[in-house]
């Protein structure tokens, strides 16, 4: 494109009697520049993955995460489904499965009034403590406080497996640390990934939750 236009330029009888030639070489010359930035941005974006990865590459490296939804303030339901759609429209995320939504009573007397709780398995490309991120500022848009403690809530996103990460940081423990003791999360949560292991126990969701289910009698 760069010896065409040189061409063009250097040759006044070109110039002025092959109009077409001109126009040939600057389009040649703006798809050249287009292809060089283009190649440029992608080296850009495949250089912020880690070493040996491209963008394709990085799909294969996706995590399925388990994720606990509750919320006992406003429209319950509607919260959960906004909560669904968001974690979908996130980069690098999709929702593979989505358990019924069921109530349950709050767990202590000052958490309000009955809770809406379902469970959710999403498949992510997000680091773990990214998707924490995400779902704490899900949970910030759809009017929560984290900083007022426990009460009632318009949505709480509980974090409760992420692959076979095991973390024991302040603010990302993995697996959760009460989750098998809750009805609550074990029930949806076996009935979208009934396979999916504890890392901790080793231990299926769906054998933790027979541990856990009230008996007939117990009912």
């Amino acid at each position: 494109a760069f010896a065409l236009l040189n061409f063009v330029l250097g040759n006044r009888a070109v110039f002025y009697s092959a109009p077409i030639l001109w126009f040939g070489a600057a389009f040649l010359l703006t798809c050249t520049t287009r292809f060089i930035a283009q190649s440029v941005q992608s080296k850009g974006e495949d250089a912020a993955l880690p070493m040996g990865m491209s963008q394709t590459a990085s799909v294969a490296s996706a995590t399925l995460a388990l994720i606990a939804l509750g919320s006992n303030l406003g429209d319950r339901a509607g919260w959960l489904d906004h909560a669904v759609e968001a974690l979908d429209a996130l980069p690098g995320c999709r929702v593979l499965q989505r358990s019924q939504w069921r109530e349950s009573a709050p767990e202590l007397p000052g958490d309000g009034g009955p809770y809406l709780n379902g469970a959710l398995l999403l498949e992510t490309t997000c680091s773990a403590r990214a998707l924490l991120e995400a779902l704490l500022e899900i949970e910030a848009a759809c009017g929560r406080d984290r900083a007022a403690g426990r009460g009632p809530r318009t949505l709480d996103l509980d974090l409760i497996l992420f692959g076979a990460t095991r973390s024991d940081q302040d603010d990302l423990i993995l697996p959760h640390p009460r989750f098998r003791q809750r009805a609550f999360v074990l029930e949806p949560a076996a009935e979208v990934a009934p396979e999916l292991r504890d890392p901790e126990t080793g231990a299926s969701l769906e054998a933790l939750w027979a541990r856990l289910r009230p008996t007939p009698q117990q009912g």
